[in-house]
């Protein structure tokens, strides 16, 4: 054994005994890690991280040991819903995250758009949302102001990276994507411009910002931007990437995603392996898309979700909501992925025509566990099998995971307490493993979105809403007006998932899974070794096979037949004593079946 191996023993058994693993998961580590990093390079050069990344993999495999250096924070606590605002200032796109050392740390943001004044606002809560400090992001440079759209996400090692535009402080153009790092939300550090803007007639918008926190990813700690680009400079519109390997000290070449100026409000997710996502909506095309790289950014192939029908327009010939002189507002996807399955959660809005005489804005969600190559049937947000349709407006959908709870999150405006579907709130979902969702109001009370923040009409609420999850700790942001004040406020949220879970009586119970067998792709494919896993839900409890067939449709064997409650399954296949070529897989039960292709390579 290499002495950088029997380093590795070392450091895996001490981590391992505070988890209580098993010597043979130990051994199966150990084999895992040396023939990963065969010269022991990564190891030395970063031990304190390397350590951080087995502890981090035996929380997401086995649901316990925490990771080094962590705090000690107080009990969790749900402090509920609160007005958090900033002077008697106007905010509105609100995003906010919980850092990943100590969880009662959250920092929040938002535009501030006070008459003569636009600026970013940050809020902090050092004790799980019980009390708040609002103050403005740094000065910036002598020449910039700040411009809006701001997006803040939370890395491993206990940063926060805030993203927002900027704009010339004596003229419109160019607008200028900014990432500025702190670690306690009052020290801002490496306020750095993202992306080359060489067209004087050019800006940055709509940005989007996420941290690989995957233990598993070889690019563990990367944080990557997204935003869209209008230019007179080629090329001239769409999509761009950026990613930063040094906390945001430097940014790497701008990456052309698109070339259309229609592609907007990107979200960016990363997976268990290091998979990078961006989805946006294609808005002349009326799709929503997801673009995939699986090389750490550097080429990306097209995966789409859906079509959807686009909202009514308002008198300013905007996407709209609540007639000719409501908000803008766009049904643009959000997404989030489990760091333990790699299941990709979505949820996309679309204008939903009920009837004749009836129609709102719908949320959809549906899910992928092959990245996007297909999607479970969509299934509407809000509305349940046991409660009747309402038929009210939900929008502004936005989405979070907890790899401790390994849980996924949405929080979403929704007009269904109004009779007249005009005062909204917000309510978050809790998405299972066992595909149940939970839904319960998070605001205390209704408000007018046709209120506007601008002063003016049609009115104006932001493009979006936020949340964020860890260690059971869920905190989401939004902006709505207040009574009696002439003005927009920002309120947070901030509780635990069990209190959400056991007021559920309060709320509403949906099985998102009620009729479908579901079949994912297995993995790896194509399978090289022998062995692969597939994942699938079943519908109801009953005896639930998989069989194999040749290209030609021939029945070879049934890979396994067995008695399965309803819910969402992995389990290994074995694809031995096969030639090189194209098979088929079916998943079926009394009533159904779903098929997928496998390609084995001997």
């Amino acid at each position: 054994m290499m002495p950088h191996q029997r380093r590795i023993v070392f450091v895996l058994l001490f981590v391992s005994a505070s988890a209580g693993l098993r010597a043979q998961t130990v051994q199966q580590m150990i084999e895992k890690e040396c023939s990963s990093d065969p010269n022991g390079k990564f190891l030395f050069d970063h031990s304190d991280a390397y350590r951080n990344r087995i502890l981090r993999r035996i929380r997401l495999q086995f649901g316990s040991a925490e990771a080094p250096h962590q705090s000690s924070p107080a009990i969790l606590s749900d402090a509920g819903s609160k007005d958090i605002f900033y002077d008697a200032s106007d905010q509105n796109e609100t995003t906010i995250a919980i850092n990943r050392r100590d969880p009662n740390l959250i920092i929040a943001g938002s535009n501030d758009q006070s008459e003569g004044d636009q600026g970013m606002i940050v809020y902090v809560t050092k004790d799980g949302g019980l009390s708040w400090h609002t103050s403005r992001l740094p000065p910036l440079p002598e020449d910039r102001l700040a411009a809006g759209d701001p997006v803040i996400a939370a890395s491993d090692d206990g940063r926060f990276y805030y993203a927002f535009l900027t704009n010339p402080k004596y003229a419109p153009l160019p607008i200028q994507l900014v990432v500025a790092v702190s670690v306690d939300g009052e020290n801002w550090t490496d306020m750095q411009p993202v992306g080359v803007q060489p067209a004087e007639r050019s800006f940055q918008d709509k940005p989007a910002i996420a941290v690989d926190n995957s233990p598993f990813s070889s690019h563990y700690g990367r944080v990557y931007t997204a935003w869209t680009l209008t230019s007179d400079d080629k090329p001239y519109d769409g999509l761009r990437l950026s990613y930063t390997d040094d906390h945001g000290k430097t940014w790497s070449k701008t990456k052309v995603l698109t070339d259309q100026g229609n592609n907007l409000f990107a979200q960016v997710c990363t997976g268990r392996n290091g998979e990078v996502l961006v989805s946006y909506g294609s808005l002349d095309d009326s799709l929503h898309e997801v673009l995939l790289s699986l090389d750490g950014g550097k080429t990306f192939q097209n995966r789409s979700i859906t079509a959807f029908i686009p909202y009514p327009s308002n008198n300013a010939d905007r996407p709209s909501l609540k007639g000719a002189q409501g908000f803008r507002a766009y049904p643009c996807p959000s997404m989030a992925i489990d760091l333990l399955t790699n299941r990709l959660h979505v949820v996309y809005g679309t204008w939903m025509p009920w009837n004749e005489k009836d129609s709102s804005a719908a949320l959809l969600y549906t899910f992928s566990d092959d990245l996007g190559a297909s999607w479970m049937p969509p299934v509407p947000v809000g509305e349940t099998e046991n409660t009747p349709q309402l038929h009210r407006d939900h929008f502004f959908p936005w989405m979070a995971y907890d790899e401790s709870t390994h849980e996924t999150s949405l929080i979403y405006y929704s007009s269904e307490a109004d009779p007249g579907n005009l005062f909204s709130k917000p309510y978050r979902a809790i998405i299972t493993d066992q595909l149940n969702s939970f839904f319960s109001p998070i605001g205390d009370s209704l408000f007018d979105p046709l209120y506007s923040s601008f002063h003016s009409y049609p009115a104006f609420i932001g493009d979006y809403i936020g949340c964020d999850a860890h260690k059971n700790r869920f905190a989401a942001a939004w902006t709505q007006n207040r009574p009696n004040h002439d003005d927009g406020d920002v309120f947070a949220y901030v509780g635990t998932t069990d209190t959400l879970v056991s007021s559920v009586g309060g709320g509403r119970t949906m099985k998102l899974n009620s009729d479908r067998l579901w079949l994912s792709e297995c993995y790896p494919n194509p399978v090289t070794s022998g062995s692969a896993t597939v994942s699938f839900t079943v519908a109801h409890s009953c005896i639930t096979s998989l069989d194999l067939f040749s290209e030609d449709g021939k029945f070879l064997r049934t890979l396994f037949s067995e008695q399965y409650g309803a819910g969402s399954y992995s389990r290994g296949v074995y694809f031995g004593g096969l030639s090189a070529g194209a098979y088929t897989i079916r998943l079926r039960d009394e009533n159904q079946s779903v098929d997928r292709e496998v390609i084995v390579l001997r």
